[in-house]
């Protein structure tokens, strides 16, 4: 456990040095990962990281040190080097840490099934078992990768607003990559399952079966599928496609600090300007949300990493630009509050601006009506890979999965059509969104040193009309 009085006395140390905003993080990080190789476990490894950080405000400037020992000394120094960072940057525009009040809670993720209770033979038992379901199907299939993850996080943040937030937080993570061989061609893909929470989660992945269909799919398009001719079509994008774009077309340009160009030399800026607010950017069916409150999502959590209540932000809202997502400082920066959107992957590490669960609002259609009344189109149902420029407003979308739709009706598979548009022109070109929301598991990569943090994209099945696609 962390000395939750160790955090006090070094805030209270930092503050006396006559600093206007001082705030320690303290976290406990348990690991265990799991690779399987073709049906044999290569490694089973345990790792525990434990440290602190300090950050400070001196002057309208921010300094922020870190350390993993754990003495009286040792926070003496990385407070003063925060100070002495926060000096050294003299910045033209000054920073004002917004003020927000004091929260004191200690909180625990909901956990059905303990990992503890679990032998590690039981969860590799659990891992084989998938990698028999994929080899069920007869495949012919040179390589399985399978990759599990358990990370147990204990945090507490103290700060000088007298906020103290302890928190114990459970990641569970399945990664799995395959590749497909028949008929000399290849196909590769993989997936991503998350959870917050405990074992519950492979009750509701059910893993096994849903890797075990997308082999079976993958060769049907190997040996059925056909090339696109490249023309414009009306398309029906899946969930899984849906909910990639609302990450990356919406929830990073949203993200204030690339905004205020922060981000600009580290993981890029954004085509979305500060004045832009209240600007019309989609249609009504554009309506883009992060959630980091959603319980058992990937990214969930009660509190961001500077103590500040998570809460449900419309970035898109009908289609207009409505809402930033902010940390402190960019809230300071712009006049507003603090929306709970700063995260940090490890206490070394300085927490910036993220999202949390992303995911396109769902509308009113059912999704056969959405398809039937297509002639001539394509329906889009998952991605193989995604590009997207740092301005965020040139995309491609690359097809895993994808049909025909002629005269309403799913016709023959296609092999890998390709969706390029540019932000706008993807949210203007919506005309309908079904009624069910499916969510998908990502880490999601942002920062200098580079920080990936664990989300959830989701979204409907939504219609476009008249984009262009290739192959």
């Amino acid at each position: 456990m962390i000395d939750e009085d160790y955090l006090k006395n070094i805030n209270e140390y930092a503050e006396g040095m006559g600093v206007s905003f001082a705030s320690a993080r303290g976290e406990n990080r348990k690991t265990t990962n799991y690779l399987l190789k073709n049906g044999v476990i290569e490694s089973v490894v345990n790792s525990f990281s434990s440290g602190f950080n300090v950050k400070v405000n001196v002057n309208g400037n921010i300094g922020f040190a870190s350390t993993d020992l754990w003495s009286r000394e040792e926070g003496v120094k990385i407070s003063d080097i925060a100070i002495r960072n926060a000096k050294y940057a003299k910045r033209k525009n000054k920073i004002n840490m917004d003020d927000e009040k004091a929260i004191r809670d200690d909180w625990s993720v909901n956990i059905k099934k303990k990992t503890l209770d679990m032998d590690k033979s039981d969860i590799i038992e659990l891992l084989t078992d998938i990698n028999k379901a994929i080899i069920d199907t007869k495949i012919k299939i040179p390589g399985i990768v399978i990759m599990f993850s358990i990370e147990d996080i204990y945090k507490v943040i103290v700060n000088s607003n007298g906020t103290n937030i302890k928190s114990k937080d459970s990641k569970i993570t399945l990664f799995a990559y395959i590749s497909i061989a028949e008929n000399n061609q290849s196909s590769q893909f993989y997936k991503m399952y998350g959870f917050t929470g405990g074992m519950e989660a492979f009750d509701v992945w059910h893993a096994d079966e849903d890797l075990k269909n997308e082999c079976i799919i993958q060769k049907k398009i190997l040996d059925n599928g056909v090339s696109i001719k490249p023309q414009k079509y009306t398309v029906v994008c899946g969930p899984e496609v849906s909910g990639i774009a609302a990450h990356e077309s919406a929830g990073h340009p949203m993200e204030a600090d690339r905004i205020l160009g922060r981000e600009i030399s580290q993981a890029g800026g954004s085509f979305i300007t500060a004045e832009m607010l209240g600007t019309q950017i989609g249609s009504e069916y554009a309506t883009v949300i992060d959630d980091p409150t959603i319980e058992n999502s990937y990214g969930y959590f009660k509190y961001d990493d500077e103590g500040v209540r998570g809460v449900k932000k419309f970035l898109y809202n009908k289609g207009k630009i409505n809402d930033f997502l902010h940390n402190r400082e960019s809230a300071a920066k712009m006049n507003k509050k603090s929306n709970g959107s700063s995260r940090a992957a490890s206490y070394d590490l300085e927490d910036i601006v993220r999202m949390s669960s992303t995911y396109i609002s769902p509308g009113d259609w059912e999704k056969d009506d959405i398809i039937k009344d297509i002639k001539n189109g394509v329906y889009m149902k998952s991605f193989t890979e995604w590009n997207i420029d740092d301005w965020r407003f040139n995309q491609k979308y690359v097809a895993r999965e994808a049909y025909y739709i002629k005269n309403g009706e799913i016709c023959e598979p296609l092999k890998r059509c390709v969706l390029e548009i540019t932000t706008p022109n993807f949210w203007k070109s919506i005309d309908a969104a079904s009624k069910e929301l499916e969510w998908n598991s990502a880490m999601c990569g942002k920062g200098d040193p580079e920080q990936g943090v664990p989300v959830f994209t989701g979204g409907p099945t939504i219609r476009l009309q008249g984009v262009y696609l290739y192959d």
